[in-house]
């Protein structure tokens, strides 16, 4: 019997060593797939721009704390003094904002869009979902307010482009709105969702990658949280939009995200979509209810509406 004990005990042993050899393995791959670089390839080079749809627009070029160039479009309107600044998701460049961009210029706006580091032709550097990124906003940011110091901003982006709107708005008062299309409450959450429609144990393994992210990279993934972030934006306005069938950051965050917003936040979930998907299923719906937030948002600010507070002043979550 003790020999038997014995062996069923060694065999435990093994099993769960083998077991924390595999946790291990997945964390490491999850937290290097988060820092990856995205190759570069033929679409960095070949590219639609503003000519084929016969938009005016100026091309633009601003650099980072960290030095690095980065390059966009600005789309002008000479009669008004409101600019939305464009944000991307992670592995596409700015073109994929010709759309929207576009559609926000005719409906009046002036419009910044540009490619965040490593993507279309900006400088190569290193990448995340979101963390180093946030310097490239705050570049535009600094763009923006040195070249038209009379402009009144608010941001628009999408997936990580709609995390970082989240996150920034929050840090800054002086961006009036923001428009967040499939946003996720932060990527620890993005990771567990995955490992648990896997059946694999969230909880360990993502706190296992922050570790290891944290060792190997230098930052926890797990603080960029939009999901904290969010209820700092209040009382100035912010429109989250959501694919119902999004495969990629579950419509359940959206809703986490307007609860912990506030009554300044409107939710538009819509049928049917996938992650950025609802842009495609009605585009010139889509362009007239984004153009009729941000009017509503600036006009709101005029009448002295926002009282805007900022999460420097609130929290130390965002740092």
């Amino acid at each position: 019997m003790a020999s038997l004990f014995r062996i069923v005990i060694g065999l435990v042993l093994r099993l769960g060593a083998l077991t924390g050899l595999i946790a291990t393995g997945v964390a490491g791959y999850a937290a290097y797939s988060i820092n990856s670089k995205r190759k570069r390839d033929l679409i960095d080079d070949y590219f639609i721009t503003p000519y084929e749809l016969k938009v005016p627009h100026r091309d633009i070029e601003f650099q980072s704390d960290d030095g690095l160039n980065l390059k966009g479009w600005l789309f002008e309107n000479s009669d008004s003094d409101r600019l939305l600044i464009g944000l991307t998701g992670r592995r596409v460049g700015k073109d994929s904002l010709i759309g929207i961009g576009t559609g926000l210029w005719r409906s009046g706006y002036n419009v910044l869009v540009f490619d965040f580091r490593g993507r279309g032709e900006s400088d190569d550097g290193p990448q995340s979902i979101g963390h180093r990124e946030m310097a490239d906003v705050l570049a535009a940011l600094r763009f923006a307010r040195k070249r038209f110091p009379q402009y009144r901003l608010a941001l628009f982006g999408f997936s990580m482009g709609a995390n970082l709107a989240i996150r920034a708005t929050a840090k800054d008062p002086a961006i009036l709105a923001a428009m967040a299309d499939s946003p996720f409450t932060s990527i620890a959450d993005v990771m567990g969702d995955v490992f648990a429609r896997m059946r694999l144990p969230a909880a360990p393994i993502v706190w296992l990658a922050r570790k290891i992210n944290q060792l190997l990279y230098g930052y926890d993934f797990g603080a960029d949280s939009a999901g904290e972030a969010v209820a700092y934006i209040a009382p100035r306005p912010l429109l989250i939009i959501h694919g119902a069938e999004d495969s990629t950051t579950p419509a359940h965050m959206a809703a986490t995200l307007q609860a912990s917003a506030g009554p300044s936040c409107e939710l538009w979930v819509e049928p049917g979509a996938e992650h950025c998907g609802v842009y495609f299923m009605n585009r010139e719906r889509y362009v007239r209810r984004v153009a009729e937030f941000f009017d509503r948002a600036f006009a709101d600010e005029v009448t002295g509406s926002h009282a805007n507070q900022s999460i420097d002043k609130q929290s130390p979550a965002e740092s």
